[in-house]
């Protein structure tokens, strides 16, 4: 093992003074509830005395605290996700008592196309006091070769009582970075033409081009080595122009990453690499659609997560010259937080829906339930969240906001697909042996139930349902639709099935 902390922190040093003070990002509580409510559930204690759970904290004494998470897919949201280097981040605890602290944050960094060396950035040492105070460390990761952060640590000599801990990170959004297209679709092979619109003139920005879905090094357009490292340079409108070829070898896509590291600005296009027979079919149906005007995505994680490469990217990316897209899926969402934030109330991510009806949707795609429909432990399972009848009535009220706010546009419902049962059992039942608090998503009765309500009420509404449940189940190889982690959230392939069906529902309608 390689540690580079000297090192980086030196080039922090030097680099720091260039960086702006303009920063925001979303911040990622990693406390469940706020609180060690669950004990030390996905946290893990170094040290000669047992930690001790509090009702809101834990007490550690003399050890070190950690926490391992690719603290890039705390953003899935957003296209930066697992994209670190050049990225300012930072790691907030809340904690007393007598002693010091020190917080760190581990990256793995590559090395002749693998990330298997770690590099460490560590704030100073910091003095407990009997009062709860924060203790905020914030700092940017300069060097090139990071592919994500992994591990977060509280270094305790003496005993402290940590109560609440976050990571973000900060990005500049002074420097605009985006793309004329929002993302593209391939072959092993094709060319692919990206045009990079910027506020900066004349310019130079650094370019990395990665594979992979998480750009965890192996493969550039010139085959297996390390990630390929360019310049472009924009004109007198702040317009770039860059091309590159999908390797024969990229299995599931490639990622271009446009950023400046010494104003902390962040950008990436992605080129989903679809198979060929399934591209094929896609680009045929995708012929058949007649212009659209403009679509509206509303849903939870399963519409929110992976951009740049998710069902609705690949929409855009099949449809651009048809349509224009407007993806507003917000991850945990229920139907009660859509309701809110519709009208008005305070709700997460209220951003998300800021001149949600500026542009008048001719079509909107609500696609939501999965939060709605998951069961709790401490009722056996047995019981949703948000009860059949809840359901139903939030059903009605959001119909009826986006009727108001968008009489011309045609809504379009779809029925929710059950979890990949193994996948979810195998994050529950090690809780449920602990009597930890849970929730079982997509357990077959629940969601049946709600997609019967679902369809009640269209039928009653006269609107149209996409029947992604009935048809993720006679999936020949349904686990496949699935990411491992969880059995919820959809894979690339999951998110490829569903753009299939969406393009085939719009050529018909």
């Amino acid at each position: 093992m390689r540690n580079d902390t000297k090192k980086i922190k030196n080039e922090l040093e030097i680099e720091k003074q260039l960086l702006p003070s303009n920063c925001e990002g979303r911040e990622a509580n990693l406390i469940n509830n706020n609180s060690f409510s669950r004990g030390l559930y996905q946290w893990f204690f170094d040290g000669k005395k047992l930690p001790q759970k509090l009702k809101s904290g834990v007490k550690c004494t003399d050890g070190t605290l950690s926490h391992y998470l690719d603290l890039g897919n705390l953003e899935h949201a957003d296209p930066q996700c697992g994209m670190p280097s050049f990225r300012r981040f930072r790691f907030r605890v809340k904690g007393k008592g007598k002693g010091e602290i020190r917080l760190l944050v581990r990256a793995r960094r590559m090395y002749a196309g693998n990330a298997l060396e770690f590099g460490v950035l560590e704030s100073k040492k910091m003095v407990l006091e009997d009062e709860e105070k924060e203790f905020v460390f914030e700092e940017a990761d300069l060097f090139s070769e990071t592919v994500c952060h992994d591990r977060l640590s509280v270094e305790i000599k003496g005993t402290a009582v940590i109560s609440d801990t976050s990571f973000l990170y900060l990005d500049n959004r002074e420097v605009k970075i985006r793309f004329r297209e929002e993302s593209a679709v391939a072959l092993q092979g094709d060319e692919v033409n990206v045009e990079i619109l910027t506020n900066r003139k004349n310019h130079k920005f650094q370019l990395d081009l990665y594979s992979g879905q998480f750009a965890l090094a192996g493969y550039n357009n010139k085959g297996f080595g390390p990630v390929l490292h360019d310049t472009v340079t924009s004109d007198e409108k702040g317009v770039a122009q860059y091309s590159f070829k999908v390797a024969q070898c990229v299995p599931d896509g490639m990622r271009l990453a446009v950023y400046d590291a010494k104003e902390n600005a962040k950008q990436s296009f992605f080129a989903t690499i679809l198979p060929e027979k399934l591209y094929e079919e896609m680009k045929k149906t995708a012929g058949k659609v007649k212009k659209k005007g403009h679509l509206l995505f509303l849903g939870d994680s399963l519409t929110d997560y992976d951009r740049g490469r998710n069902y609705s990217s690949i929409i855009s990316a099949f449809l651009g010259k048809k349509c224009t897209l407007r993806n507003a899926g917000v991850g945990g969402d229920t139907l009660e937080m859509i309701h809110k934030r519709l009208t008005g109330q305070n709700a997460y991510r209220s951003e998300m829906y800021k001149d949600l009806f500026k542009v008048k949707p001719d079509m909107i795609f609500l696609f939501c339930g999965g939060n709605d429909t998951k069961a709790l432990y401490s009722t056996g399972y047995k019981t949703p969240i948000f009860p059949p009848e809840k359901q139903k009535g939030l059903l009605e009220e959001v119909l009826s906001i986006l009727r108001k706010n968008a009489p011309e546009a045609k809504i379009v419902l779809t029925t929710i697909p059950a979890s990949f049962l193994p996948w979810q059992k195998s994050l529950t039942e090690p809780q449920a042996k602990a009597g930890t608090q849970h929730s079982f998503f997509g357990l077959p009765e629940h969601t049946e139930r709600y997609n019967k309500t679902l369809r009640d009420f269209a039928k009653k509404e006269n609107i149209p349902v996409i029947e992604l449940a009935s048809a993720m189940a006679e999936h020949p190889d349904r686990m496949q639709l699935y990411v491992p982690d969880d059995g919820v959230h959809f894979s690339l392939k999951g998110h490829q099935f569903y753009a299939k069906i969406l393009l085939e529902f719009l050529a018909e309608n």
